[in-house]
């Protein structure tokens, strides 16, 4: 068995697909609404919009390719959205294991954004080898205080392929998950996980 067959995601329904980026977010963000969270609040729901959109902008400043990207509302009636994930399926060309981990090694704070406690580690999944990067990013903008960002870039080089698969998440809200990298390898190895930071729910399908 090649480490393609060995590729199965699945994401709780907690997890709002916001689509591959070719369609327009309002768009995507009525469908939502009116599937997900049709009783809102009119204030909840501008509220729940707004954060979304930030989320698909969040998404849309990722590496281009064949994407598709998630928002994390635990609770639509918070008017939030809690995190994003994304992943990207393309192929790997020649040399880019050891060029990704090269570039990720030599991570360091820049005069736009600041890393806190950045570390890189080689493991490996169902799949294949993985190389998991993680970091706490604050960013810093001349009078406008950002909140800082947890992130988390699973990359997956499934054995006998020259495929990759990339996993990203984020969030701002810093004690949401126990062990992000944990979290993202777990969904690249094919479990079925409960919504982060509700440890009572488990599962609840492929969206």
């Amino acid at each position: 068995m090649s480490g393609l067959d060995a590729l199965s995601l699945s994401l709780d329904r907690s997890w709002w697909p916001l689509g591959d980026g070719g369609d327009p977010i309002e768009a995507v963000l009525d469908v939502l609404i009116e599937n997900l969270a049709p009783d809102l609040a009119p204030a909840e729901e501008r509220g729940l919009r707004a954060s979304l959109a930030v989320h698909a902008e969040w998404a849309r400043s990722l590496p281009a390719g064949e994407r598709s990207s998630f928002a994390l509302v635990r609770d639509p009636s918070t008017a939030r959205a809690d995190a994003l994930l994304s992943w990207r399926f393309g192929e790997a060309p020649s040399g880019a294991y050891d060029e990704l981990l090269a570039s990720a090694r030599s991570r360091t704070s820049t005069d736009q954004v600041e890393l806190v406690r950045p570390t890189t580690v080689e493991t490996t999944v169902p799949a294949g080898r993985a190389i998991v990067i993680h970091d706490i990013a604050y960013t810093r903008t001349p009078g406008v205080q950002r909140p800082a960002r947890e992130r988390c870039i699973v990359a997956v080089f499934p054995t006998d392929s020259d495929a990759l698969l990339e996993l990203t998440a984020s969030t701002i809200e810093l004690s949401l998950f126990d062990d992000l990298p944990d979290y993202l390898l777990r969904i690249a190895a094919g479990e079925e996980l409960g919504v982060p930071g509700y440890r009572e729910s488990v599962g609840g399908g492929t969206p």
